[in-house]
């Protein structure tokens, strides 16, 4: 009967929600968006190669305003221009609207 008594319910996960730290998204210049659609042209020429790439792109948080930035490396399957995506041959889909950087692997 003494049992701990939560008034209000869910409130510390609001409290551990609002102080999770976002990102905002960065908006590319004209002369990077050529500088990528450049890099991009360049891996559908050796894509028979299989090239290692490694692209940095923004992922949109669900729950609030913003997202975070990840890296991912791998080999190119293909690129999906329907869907907009870069598929890794781990199946892993990169939208091709949300990369920032590309870099050739080893």
């Amino acid at each position: 009967q003494f049992a701990p008594f939560a008034a209000l319910t869910g409130y510390d996960d609001e409290v551990k929600e609002t102080a999770r730290l976002t990102n905002e998204r960065i908006e590319l210049d004209e002369e990077s968006k050529s500088i990528l659609d450049n890099k991009i042209q360049m891996i559908l020429e050796q894509l028979s190669s299989r090239p290692t790439v490694s692209f940095t792109y923004f992922i949109p948080d669900a729950k609030k305003d913003g997202g975070r930035y990840e890296t991912i490396t791998g080999i190119i399957k293909r690129i999906d221009d329907y869907k907009k995506v870069i598929v890794l041959e781990n199946k892993e889909e990169i939208p091709i609207n949300e990369i920032i950087d590309i870099n050739k692997g080893q």
